[in-house]
């Protein structure tokens, strides 16, 4: 091992403990030290994985996934990782005398497929339920990790753990950050994963789950009282992580029985990248409590009549059609026929959407 590369490395590996776009370079790094074609970074949180590796092309993280290889009864590396102590090294000899007791064919022939089919490994860190790997990957034409090259992995790995524990250091002081941010604007809020596990919850949220009013969290999950509005807030969840932060990266519910409604904000949030922190991918927002702008206001906003402003007022209260019909002395058809037409000039195409839009101007 030359000083000079392994100096160039370990650096390349502090820089990406304070810059996550730096991590490719390093994992570059890390394959020419070990005179390897690759470098490989895996990170596990529970059940959310997160793979990268330098000089892949995208195809392999969907093949990867496809070939169920973030299974440990499927993949060779992470089932000699499941016992292993930080910091200990295997490699091919202990990948071949394990293959035969899992269901590797798929992963074997996607190691072929993108020729990575020798190499070693380390786990880096574990902690509580997440865990964080360091493999140098080689081809048939590298041929097997030989003792030299292995010695090279070994000694720059520690150097690679302090990058990790750097960059968690600085993911969990964003995480802080975030959540005490919106705690001092007293905002019910609840920061959640990619599977909706609630992350931090501010005071106002923590309150409203313990009096599960409209939402709650259920051994770490956010989950709605109602069932319905349970599969809507998973829709929405699924919804805003297809888009991510644009636009329309936010989906927001009318939650809660009729009179205690809630609107509930469910926003996407940046993707951090090369994230070993699990950093919060939602933002879910309650505002508690239905409001009531005046009816004036309601036309001044939307263009309704008074009548329609009523009933916009009504709707947005919880009152059920049958008794604004009641009330008002007319009947069903023609309540629906006002109720289209209100719609229409609030440029909304759901009752739900007209009593957010109702709400939103208290």
């Amino acid at each position: 091992m030359r000083t000079e590369e392994y100096l160039r490395t370990a650096h390349a590996f502090a820089q990406a403990g304070v810059d996550g776009e730096a991590w490719h370079g390093a994992l570059e790094s890390l394959a020419s030290l070990t005179r390897s074609s690759f470098g490989e970074l895996i990170a596990f949180k529970a059940d959310v994985p997160m793979l990268y590796i330098s000089g892949t092309e995208e195809a392999f993280l969907r093949d990867f996934q496809a070939a169920g290889a973030y299974d440990h009864r499927v993949n060779p590396k992470l089932a000699v990782s499941l016992d292993a102590e930080p910091m200990q090294v295997f490699g091919d000899r202990e990948y071949e005398e394990i293959l035969p007791f899992l269901r590797s064919e798929a992963y074997l022939d996607l190691t072929y497929k993108y020729d990575m089919q020798y190499g070693c490994q380390t786990t880096l860190y574990r902690s509580n339920d997440v865990m964080v790997g360091l493999t140098a990957l080689r081809t048939r034409r590298d041929g097997r990790m030989d003792s030299d090259s292995a010695a090279a992995f070994a000694a720059i790995a520690p150097v690679v753990l302090s990058a990790v524990k750097t960059q968690v250091a600085l993911g969990q002081q964003s995480l802080v950050s975030i959540a005490g941010g919106l705690e001092h604007a007293g905002i019910a809020a609840f920061l959640c994963d990619a599977n909706g596990r609630v992350q931090a919850m501010t005071g106002r949220g923590e309150r409203l789950a313990v009096e599960a009013r409209v939402l709650t969290v259920r051994q770490n999950q956010l989950a709605a009282i109602d069932a319905q509005d349970e599969r809507r807030l998973r829709g929405a969840l699924a919804g805003v992580l297809r888009t991510g932060l644009t636009d329309s990266g936010t989906e927001v519910l009318a939650m809660g029985p009729p009179g205690r409604q809630c609107a509930v904000h469910v926003r996407a949030l940046p993707v951090v990248p090369w994230d070993l922190t699990f950093l919060p991918r939602v933002l879910v927002i309650v505002r508690e409590g239905p409001r009531t702008p005046s009816a004036q206001l309601l036309r001044i906003a939307f263009g309704l009549t008074t009548a329609e402003a009523e009933i916009a007022l009504a709707l947005a209260s919880g009152q059920s059609r049958e008794l604004i019909a009641f009330e008002r002395r007319v009947t069903i058809n023609t309540l629906r026929q006002q109720i289209k037409t209100i719609l229409a000039k609030v440029d909304v195409s759901r009752e739900t959407e007209l009593v957010l839009a109702v709400q939103g101007l208290g």
